[in-house]
């Protein structure tokens, strides 16, 4: 028999969580919304040349109106992976089709910028989700975006300051994480596009600021390697932090199919290791976790 506190207990629950759906679904990043929002501003202003000399208008154009509705891609992405399939909106019909497409209109520059925050807006969604496809297509999008290689480590040591900074301004939080997955995102789409050499990687995870390790986690799960194995497992190990131990966990889940028995035998034995309720440091003792749901993916595919 259920009593009334009980069930005022589950009540409670169910409407937390619900008001947690809701509030991810909706949630825009603010630096994606003040970007477009300045882009949409900027449209709406013409120079015209004539007989009387320039001339400055304003009017709203359908590239202010396009750029309003962008504002909100973040959250339409999420309610179309919701909702399998596509969302009606006043401006039309928005899929998760035609929403890549626009993010795809905008210059490389702009794209840099947006798509990060788009794709940590998106979360963990569930593998062979709608949201999940978005997800991957748009993470592919970041990775072949051209970059100067030669000004690519000074900009994952920005991303690692910008890291640090985030986690020392911020309480642990769903706003905190977000933007720590932003961080990482960029930094990944970056090492993609310069293809870091494994040396390069090394010499930074040695410096072992918790940002350099972190954007050394991005950078091998752009291009993950057998050679990096060593790194990975230490991070699992020895995070500092339950997000780079998660970002380690998904970066061995990547590297499963090229491990020999012997790593796959040390990869199980680390994993063991941090499932253990009286280990030290940070663990993944709970099933239920997003860590340890990684984990338990691994140990099932190392088998």
């Amino acid at each position: 028999m259920v009593t009334d506190q009980s069930a005022g207990k589950t009540s409670s629950i169910r409407i937390a969580a619900v008001n947690e759906l809701l509030r991810a679904v909706i949630d825009v990043p603010p630096r994606w919304l003040l970007l477009v929002i300045a882009a949409a501003i900027l449209s709406c202003f013409e120079l015209s040349s004539g007989p009387d000399g320039t001339t400055l208008t304003f009017r709203v154009t359908t590239v202010t109106v396009a750029l309003v509705a962008l504002a909100w891609a973040p959250a339409l992405i999420r309610v179309v992976g919701l909702a399998g399939g596509a969302v009606r909106t006043p401006l039309g019909e928005a899929s998760s089709g035609s929403l890549v497409d626009l993010l795809r209109s905008l210059d490389v520059d702009t794209q840099r910028e947006a798509l990060p925050a788009v794709i940590a807006a998106l979360g963990t969604p569930s593998s062979g989700s709608a949201a999940a496809a978005v997800q991957e297509e748009l993470e592919s999008d970041l990775a072949k975006l051209p970059i100067d290689a030669a000004s690519a480590p000074q900009r994952l040591s920005d991303l690692g300051r910008e890291y640090e900074a985030v986690r020392a301004s911020l309480k642990a939080s769903s706003e905190r994480t977000f933007k720590m997955t932003q961080v990482f995102t960029e930094a990944r789409g970056v090492a993609a596009s310069a293809r870091l050499e494994p040396m390069y990687l090394s010499d930074l995870w040695t410096r072992q600021r918790i940002g350099d390790r972190i954007v050394v986690l991005a950078a091998i799960q752009a291009n993950p390697q057998r050679a990096h194995l060593e790194i990975v497992l230490d991070s699992i190990a020895a995070a500092a932090s339950p997000f780079e131990q998660y970002q380690a966990l998904r970066t061995l889940e990547m590297m499963v199919p090229m491990l020999s028995d012997a790593d796959r035998d040390r990869a199980r034995q680390v994993i063991e290791d941090r499932r253990n309720p009286k280990a030290d440091g940070f663990r993944f003792d709970d099933p239920t976790s997003d860590r340890g749901q990684v984990a338990a993916r691994i140990i099932q595919a190392i088998g």
